[in-house]
């Protein structure tokens, strides 16, 4: 009991993602990319479908893994009492820089920071644990979106990060810098305050045919591949249990 073994997938998530795109297509199923939904459609407290890039698609369910705060948007026929509940909910966001350096700054996969004075948890280097032809580290800043630092040009968090550079590996040098990206997503992780757990709506809604969840559901476990898998099997089974 409270035993955590930490695997690692040869191949990444890219082989996890191919195989399951192999087991839903050759199952008959079909996946659209790049499809943007902005509405999931309700007659008479029964789900008809969704309309994506201003297409109307029918179903006899839909299952929504989007963050909850997005809920009450996409579903205008929520009950009130509901969408509240979602509204209620908060999450913490990221703003993540990746370099891509000529050699590794540490030497570790993954090296956690408790300097007050550098406003990063921790660095990842991933090609210390898996080789990879390019040398990629993820520099995460865990800002919540109302956060003034939060809508900062990426050129201030790439400058922040350069310096944590040198104080980390002090014979980094910018020329060991062969590309920079920067990130940005509002809800990168719920926010759990006391009672969390009461105050999320059921993952099977008052709407017939609808189920709602994101990684707030995962709780108290922490966001993972492996919870990802056994969210996704849970609501596999309700579904088709019909409850």
């Amino acid at each position: 009991m409270f035993t955590e073994t930490l695997a690692y997938l040869e191949g990444g998530v890219e082989r996890f993602l191919a195989a399951l795109q192999n087991k839903i297509t050759n199952g008959g199923g079909k996946i659209f990319l790049n499809a943007n939904v902005i509405k999931i459609n309700v007659d008479k407290s029964k789900v008809t479908g969704l309309v994506a890039n201003g297409e109307e698609h029918l179903f006899d369910g839909v299952v929504t893994t989007v963050p909850l705060p997005y809920i009450p948007r996409l579903i205008p026929g929520l009950p009130e009492e509901i969408a509240k509940k979602y509204d209620l909910l908060d999450n913490i966001g990221i703003v993540c820089v990746l370099l891509k350096l000529s050699r590794s700054l540490t030497g570790n996969f993954w090296l956690n920071i408790s300097d007050s004075t550098i406003e990063l948890p921790g660095l990842i280097e991933f090609f210390n644990l898996n080789p990879l032809s390019e040398k990629l580290v993820y520099f995460p800043f865990y800002l919540h979106r109302t956060d003034e630092k939060f809508s900062k040009s990426d050129q201030y968090f790439i400058d922040s990060v350069k310096g944590y550079c040198k104080r980390i590996n002090k014979n980094f040098d910018e020329s060991w810098v062969l590309g920079q990206r920067v990130h940005r997503y509002e809800y990168a992780q719920p926010v759990c305050p006391p009672g969390f757990i009461q105050g999320l709506p059921p993952i099977k809604t008052v709407i017939d045919g609808l189920y709602v969840m994101d990684t707030s559901y995962y709780y108290p476990e922490d966001r993972s591949i492996s919870e990802s898998v056994k969210a996704a099997r849970e609501i596999a089974e309700r579904i088709g249990k019909g409850g």
